[in-house]
């Protein structure tokens, strides 16, 4: 487990050090189920987002919230096999956790206007939160009239320029993910299949912390639904897979999709004949 942790530190430290600014990381953890003795017999189930939380703190990171997903039944353990179920072997349980963080690096280096585009800013102190204000120099940005450029910080920047039509969120998954625990399509089969992540969590991660044209990283991409949920969203995305299983599974994906894009294309054709 300890090894697990130093190697996440490893990844989490790098994803940081390319994170632009205010930024967002979101990661995806169930309880993680590891061998503490030389027995099979010998399992200890560690809470993996509370451990996530301090190695990220720790790495710079700040925390901002929390979804409970739960991804369906617990899994039961073959019965007519374990005779004295359930007080030998228990279930393992259906629920993760989606935690989400935020680069804050105060750094000194100045943010364009939102407004006007313009560089020629100065620094405003820092908010009450701590984050770096700035003003900007150009009169006709003046909100009172008066030669006072508009005082912004670089997070309203950011989201100044996404407040536009093309990243509306749809009401029904703002309505979803206001839940307290969020139900997700039930992820049955072995463990194998249960640990890629679910298309709905790539979804909101998407849409609430990125807008059209960012740039997505995942460095954990699996069976490729990261790079699929990033092509639907017009989001770009740079994606690591270590596993080769895993990729050729996203390739198969990938190669049935556009089968069944070139089959709907033929059948247009073929309407549009008729």
């Amino acid at each position: 487990f300890e090894d697990y942790i130093d190697y996440m530190g490893m990844v989490f430290t790098e994803v940081y050090r390319v994170l632009k600014n205010q930024h967002y990381c979101v990661i995806t953890v169930g309880d993680d189920i590891t061998l503490v003795g030389e027995r099979p017999q010998e399992k200890k189930t560690y809470p993996l987002a509370a451990h996530f939380i301090i190695l990220l703190e720790e790495i710079g990171f700040t925390y901002v919230s929390e979804y409970i997903i739960d991804a369906g039944r617990k899994v039961l353990p073959n019965r007519l096999q374990k005779a004295y179920y359930p007080f030998v072997v228990t279930p393992d349980s259906g629920i993760k956790h989606v935690i989400v963080f935020i680069k804050k690096d105060n750094t000194k280096l100045s943010v364009h206007c939102p407004v006007c585009g313009t560089g020629d800013v100065g620094s405003w102190g820092y908010t009450d939160k701590g984050e770096k204000k700035w003003t900007c120099k150009n009169r006709k940005c003046s909100r009172f009239g008066f030669g006072v450029g508009y005082v912004f910080t670089e997070y309203g920047a950011i989201a100044y320029t996404h407040k536009t039509d093309k990243n509306i969120i749809p009401p029904e998954i703002v309505e979803k993910w206001s839940r307290g625990v969020v139900q997700i399509a039930p992820q049955f089969g072995n463990e194998e299949n249960r640990r890629y992540l679910p298309a709905e969590v790539a979804e909101m991660a998407m849409l609430f912390y990125s807008g059209v044209g960012d740039v997505v990283l995942d460095p954990f991409s699996g069976a490729g639904f990261t790079i699929l949920t990033a092509i639907k969203y017009n989001r770009k995305y740079i994606c690591f897979e270590r596993d080769k299983h895993d990729r050729q599974l996203f390739y198969k994906n990938l190669l049935d999709i556009r089968k069944n894009i070139e089959k709907a294309k033929s059948e247009i054709t073929e309407a549009v004949k008729k």
